[in-house]
């Protein structure tokens, strides 16, 4: 076994015990519409103290070292592959880190952000009870669920 796979293996099962809570149950502290798709987001920290080099890559570096590269690259492997295994995803902003859940497309879901008084579709408003029937048309049943203001999802379930 070479030894960025090895690297890889012990990041993987550090993350997995680092973040357990998010691994079994995800909750994001918000969500919100980016590009077209609704993301809920954890923050889990810095990159600065999450990844092994503890350095962001920029064009200007000239402080990385093989060494860096090698853990670092070990390092987003394993954060991608337990991502993956999870059914979430990762992102890093400005140096912050966030696991992430996608719930869909906007265009293809319908959203409420009023407690299900009415629900954005496809950049038309309807009203609750008007969903169904607009679903029925269609014959088309996406996602149904409501964001509140603590950034909580409810699903809705159509059938």
């Amino acid at each position: 076994m070479r030894y960025s796979e090895k690297l890889k293996a012990r990041y993987k099962a550090e993350l997995e015990i680092e973040y357990a809570e998010y691994w079994s149950s995800f909750k994001p502290d918000y969500i919100f519409v980016d590009i077209g798709c609704v993301v809920g987001r954890v923050f889990i920290g810095s990159q600065l103290c999450i990844w092994p080099s503890g350095k962001i890559y920029a064009p200007w570096t000239t402080n990385q070292t093989m060494r860096d590269m090698i853990m670092d690259q070990a390092f987003t492997e394993a954060i991608e592959e337990l991502c993956d295994e999870h059914g979430l995803g990762y992102e890093c902003e400005s140096g912050d880190v966030f696991l992430c859940e996608y719930y869909g497309c906007e265009s293809d879901n319908y959203i409420s952000y009023d407690g299900g008084d009415t629900f954005e579709y496809d950049g038309s408003t309807f009203e609750a009870d008007k969903v169904r029937a607009n679903m029925e048309a269609e014959g088309h049943y996406p996602d149904v669920f409501e964001c509140d203001s603590y950034g909580e999802l409810t699903y809705h379930v159509v059938s």
